[in-house]
């Protein structure tokens, strides 16, 4: 080894190692070829063929083109030592690199769950869904697609969409759009069919033109336009048109809107609470329901 190069004072500077990987940034590793060949059928053949040994110690030197940053996580995850952390999604789009690279299929499956932390899909799902993409990761791509809805409708860039086509950024703008609608659509005039009964509000009069016609399950029936409960569906019907996921900020508004409403009249204030709640748990499942009909159109199931 040269003065120029130095080895990394860890699990890979064990004196047991047969084998020098030396990084861009010439740091050595020293690790064992067994290790290393049971995970991955390229580093089984790269230590078949014969190496240069190191003037120092007199083990083969491997150069690599990885930075000893991603090569220390890459042997991290190869050797029985539990598995590095991946703090940010560049960390996992080197790792899934260098997987490919060096073909460890199993041990690539480990850093492919690490991309689907909670902590990425809720705050960069577009970057997850391009990366899903570029690695050809199926499933991935699915549950990234789905939590791009939660985010208002986007004309958004990273990086990481230099590395696909246009295509799969287009059919997911599709997608969501489709979504949008299809949520949209749950919560306007006339179609109410996820309604199974009668709420209180329904047989309230105290704005009595009744001059809006719509159906739920069982029956159709009239309100006055102006009522506080078309009120709220025009309302969530909007945001929904947005974000198509019922539990977002801005739905949570328009309820305590639409409550404070209710308990002004009379005949609605009586059960609100109960039936306040029992509505939007069935206007929730409803939404669910059909973006999960879209989703499976676009991405088979989610």
């Amino acid at each position: 080894m040269t003065s120029t190069n130095t080895t990394i004072a860890t699990l890979f500077n064990d004196h047991r190692a047969d084998v020098v990987l030396r990084t861009s940034d010439l740091v050595d590793f020293r690790i064992h070829t067994l290790v290393l060949s049971l995970v991955s059928p390229v580093f089984d053949s790269m230590f078949s063929l014969p190496q240069p040994p190191d003037a120092e110690d007199a083990l083969p030197v491997i150069s690599v083109s990885e930075s000893s940053r991603t090569l220390e996580k890459c042997l991290g995850f190869c050797y029985p030592a539990g598995d590095p952390e991946l703090a940010d999604l560049n960390d996992v789009e080197d790792m899934l690199e260098v997987m490919s690279k060096y073909d460890v299929e199993e041990v690539k499956k480990r850093v492919r769950k690490s991309l689907l932390a909670p902590i990425f899909l809720e705050n960069e799902p577009l970057r997850v869904f391009a990366i899903a993409q570029r690695y050809h990761l199926e499933y991935e791509t699915r549950r990234a697609a789905l939590y791009t809805l939660r985010r208002p409708q986007f004309k958004a860039y990273c990086a990481e969409l230099e590395h696909i086509s246009a295509g799969p950024y287009y059919r997911l703008a599709e997608y969501g759009a489709r979504c949008r609608t299809a949520a949209a659509h749950v919560a306007t005039v006339p179609n109410f069919n996820w309604i199974p009964r009668a709420f209180t509000w329904f047989l309230c009069r105290e704005n009595s033109s009744l001059d809006t016609e719509f159906r739920s399950s069982n029956s159709t029936r009239k309100m006055d336009r102006k009522h506080w409960w078309l009120a709220y569906m025009r309302a969530v019907s909007a945001a929904l048109a947005d974000i198509p996921w019922f539990n977002t900020p801005k739905i949570s508004q328009e309820i305590d809107v639409a409550m404070n409403k209710a308990l002004a009249c009379n005949t609605c204030r009586e059960s609100i609470i109960t039936e306040m709640r029992t509505s939007n748990q069935l206007l929730a499942a409803e939404v669910e329901r059909v973006v999960t009909e879209v989703s499976q159109m676009y991405y088979h199931t989610c």
